[in-house]
């Protein structure tokens, strides 16, 4: 289990010493931290930021308000599928004007714009993913926090997948992780899972 990444998702609204329940993850080996506040202000997502131990601040990726990584020195941010089109990103490392919207207006804010992982929703796309660092593969089970969010994959589907190559220590699992199924997981090639509901 040493080489397999546990990542944890915020909940979408802020919780009561969010921070401090943060912190205790990462002392305890916590890989890395997404910031998904979708219903949140800047403001609101910076104090957040702020009050985590800054020595963690390196393992921290925001899925909304992106100048942040000019205010932080974070690891990056992520990218939802529907925000990507191909090819992904140019040679250059910037991200491409056939972006959306909201993240063309980001290139322009910030030519070193750290992008570091984004959403894959098929098994055919991650192929087209590997620029990034790791890839949230979902919903591997049925979702824990989001109602009538169920598996896309069967698991002959997923070996197949990872005899081809596609499912590697890129990948991380989503959807319905829990310690249950965390063994199947690394059989299956993940190299790790991401936890909203169950944590």
């Amino acid at each position: 289990m040493d080489n397999f990444k546990i990542i944890v998702i915020t909940n979408p609204s802020p919780l009561k010493n969010e921070a401090e329940i943060i912190n205790k993850l990462f002392f305890g080996g916590l890989y890395a931290l997404h910031i998904r506040k979708p219903y949140s202000n800047i403001e609101v997502v910076s104090n957040l930021i702020s009050n985590i131990d800054e020595k963690y601040h390196p393992k921290i990726v925001i899925h909304q308000h992106y100048e942040l990584v000019n205010k932080f020195d974070i690891k990056g941010i992520h990218l939802k599928s529907e925000h990507i089109y191909e090819p992904l990103i140019s040679n250059d490392n910037h991200l491409k004007t056939s972006l959306l919207t909201e993240q063309k207006r980001y290139n322009q804010l910030n030519n070193n714009l750290k992008i570091n992982s984004c959403s894959c929703h098929s098994i055919s796309n991650l192929n087209k993913r590997k620029d990034f660092q790791y890839v949230f593969l979902s919903p591997i089970f049925d979702s824990i926090s989001k109602n009538n969010y169920k598996s896309n994959f069967n698991i002959e589907e997923l070996k197949q997948a990872k005899d081809n190559g596609l499912i590697d220590h890129k990948v991380i699992a989503l959807g319905g992780v829990q310690p249950n199924n965390i063994g199947l997981l690394m059989e299956l090639g993940f190299g790790g899972a991401a936890v909203i509901g169950y944590i």
